[in-house]
């Protein structure tokens, strides 16, 4: 059985176009292809992306409140992380600032998680959301350096709730030992995301 994980950031839709700058630098591809979102008021976002579902459509996708959900496209999330380097044999060693003896020197790495995203909005808010695409993803998805990026991705765009969804169970973003229990009978397909949101922020 395959392990579902995902997060969901909800942003107010006046904070839509930092939002999307936001998610166009934390998102990489090598394929150089692109989605472009359009605004309503106006603005076009073009999103790196490896591979979509469904039709391939050229022109720019409106996200107007009434459209679908776009998405899913595959891409990945990347971020910089400091690796330990072991040092070649014949190496002097390094003298660290404290004076101790160290036989690796610490070296900055790009890493690529991938991911599938999704866009979905209301009239008042909207979400971004990043599913896993294998089971072996998911650990990644609770990583320092993968949060890091969609803490930026939420602060940027003036984030307003966050979520985990995990195999039906759902946690804070912020702190996913935080479980989150919605009130019965809420059903976001007939309440739709601002409904959502207005439940999400008075439990976070």
């Amino acid at each position: 059985m395959s392990i579902d994980v995902s997060v969901r950031l909800f942003f107010p839709i006046a904070s839509a176009p930092a939002a999307l700058r936001a998610l166009a630098k934390i998102l990489h591809s090598d394929t150089g292809k692109a989605i472009v979102i359009a605004l309503p008021d106006g603005g076009e976002f073009a999103l790196p992306i490896d591979a979509e579902f469904g039709e391939n459509r050229g022109e720019p996708r409106l996200f107007e409140v009434g459209t679908p959900i776009l998405g899913g496209f595959d891409s990945c999330v990347t971020a910089v992380v400091r690796k330990k380097k072991k040092l070649p044999r014949k190496s002097k060693p390094h003298i660290n600032a404290w004076g101790d003896i160290e036989y690796f020197k610490v070296v900055k790495q790009r890493v690529a998680y991938p991911v599938s995203f999704y866009l979905d909005r209301d009239q008042n808010h909207f979400a971004i959301s990043f599913h896993n695409i294998t089971s072996a993803d998911v650990s990644e998805f609770y990583s320092k350096p993968f949060r890091s990026r969609l803490a930026y991705l939420y602060s940027e765009g003036n984030g307003v709730a966050g979520v985990y969804e995990l195999m039906e169970q759902w946690q804070s973003f912020a702190d996913p030992h935080l479980s989150i229990t919605l009130p019965e009978g809420f059903d976001e397909d007939a309440q739709g995301i601002d409904a959502l949101v207005e439940v999400l922020t008075k439990i976070l």
